[in-house]
């Protein structure tokens, strides 16, 4: 075979080559990134998940025809409205006591949202009150949240939060991405109080919401606030 009839076989096997490294590389790029079984939940709820949510509803007396119309629509591939980051509340009840501080949100479909902040170590010197590993939690019954925090009332206007840690999330639906925790000001001050965020999304094939819950501690008094 002379030079001019073996041009185009080298052409072709230099073709078919490239053909194959692409689709080598287009095969590793989609194992690397497509979701796997432990970082994407079901996207319907399992018998356990959906009794745990009936649990938690019952327990903040959500009506159970409210209960199964929440389930039908989360099991339809819809998301609740306490789960919708601009969805806001058409209710809130306040149930504050010595150990506990919490807030309920009601929203327009039946779904709940609930804040709380428990006291767990307490001490009281003079005019000043340490709190220990107060735990700061938001719960909707199918995503949850929660952190510690160490946090001073000290009576003259510079209330701090000393520590930050241990948090968790948890999703039956789908799963949770960019969580960070940060002591975002230490101590309050003229510009603001002291304040302490966990910031995460819920992701799944239906939406993406984005999330934040807070401890705020100032002018000698504290609250905890989510979106």
């Amino acid at each position: 075979m002379d030079e001019k009839n073996k041009k185009p076989v080298r052409i072709a096997t230099y073709s078919m080559a490239l053909l194959l490294t692409l689709i080598i590389i287009i095969v590793i790029t989609f194992v690397k990134t497509a979701p796997t079984a432990e970082s994407v939940r079901a996207e319907k709820l399992t018998k356990k998940d959906q009794l745990r949510l009936e649990t938690f509803l019952s327990a903040y007396d959500v009506k159970p025809r409210v209960q199964r119309k929440l389930i039908r629509k989360i099991n339809s591939g819809k998301t609740m409205d306490s789960l919708q980051d601009v969805a806001k509340p058409v209710k809130i009840t306040m149930d504050n006591t010595a150990k506990k501080q919490q807030q309920v949100e009601t929203f327009a479909d039946g779904s709940i949202a609930v804040t709380t902040v428990t006291l767990n170590d307490t001490v009281t010197k003079q005019n000043t009150t340490s709190y220990k590993n107060t735990k700061v939690a938001w719960n909707t019954g199918i995503a949850r949240a929660e952190f510690f925090a160490d946090f001073t009332i000290n009576g003259d206007g510079s209330d701090d939060i000393t520590n930050v840690d241990h948090y968790t999330i948890e999703s039956m639906i789908g799963t949770y991405q960019s969580d960070t925790l940060q002591l975002k000001k230490k101590r309050e001050s003229l510009d603001g109080k002291a304040e302490a965020t966990l910031n995460f999304k819920i992701v799944s094939t239906r939406s993406e919401s984005k999330h934040w819950v807070k401890l705020v501690v100032g002018e000698d008094s504290f609250l905890s606030t989510h979106n």
